[in-house]
């Protein structure tokens, strides 16, 4: 099966779509209500919404820990096709979009799980996988990293850990 078709939706020429990798309320509401208001930020800076997509994850795989499993937020990627006539022009908006929503949906009283709403991405160069994970958890967590159908040019993990002894920050693969 092909990536459109498990999607049910084809996707413009590479370079004139954006992938976003969002964080979302758990709370199906809540989550609704987020994603409605990110659809028409995406219409008010011009750009086309074209579709939601649930990322596939394997928490009990990758066999994270509790507060992991407590603090997760639902994950869903966000797709938007360009209006735009140069990519620059493109990733400028998607910055726009991007900051408005995030800033709109947190600022929201009304949600109270309004601090889960996070973008790691909206790029149409780039996506950004993140989760409290240790390094060998990130590719049974997230299959789509090794799922053949999906072409990467490069895979970087950088584990960043905390401790009461500071933050390190290291390059674990290419």
């Amino acid at each position: 099966k092909s990536i459109s078709e498990e999607l049910g939706f084809s996707l413009p020429q590479g370079g004139s779509y954006a992938v976003g990798n969002i964080f979302l309320p758990t709370d199906k509401n809540e989550r609704t209500f987020c994603k409605k208001h990110i659809e028409s930020v995406v219409g008010k800076y011009n750009q086309q919404f074209i579709a939601w997509r649930k990322v596939p994850i394997e928490p009990l795989i990758a066999n994270i820990g509790p507060a992991a499993l407590n603090a997760m937020p639902e994950i869903e990627q966000l797709f938007i096709g360009s209006n735009e006539a140069s990519s620059k022009e493109f990733e400028r908006m998607l910055y726009l979009i991007r900051k408005s929503f995030t800033v709109e949906l947190r600022q929201n009283a009304m949600l109270k799980q309004r601090d889960l709403v996070y973008a790691c991405t909206l790029s149409s160069k780039i996506i950004v996988y993140k989760g409290m994970l240790t390094p060998a958890q990130v590719f049974p967590f997230y299959p789509d990293l090794t799922d053949t159908r999906y072409a990467t040019w490069c895979i970087l993990v950088l584990a960043r850990t905390h401790s009461r002894h500071g933050t390190e920050l290291s390059p674990i693969g290419i």
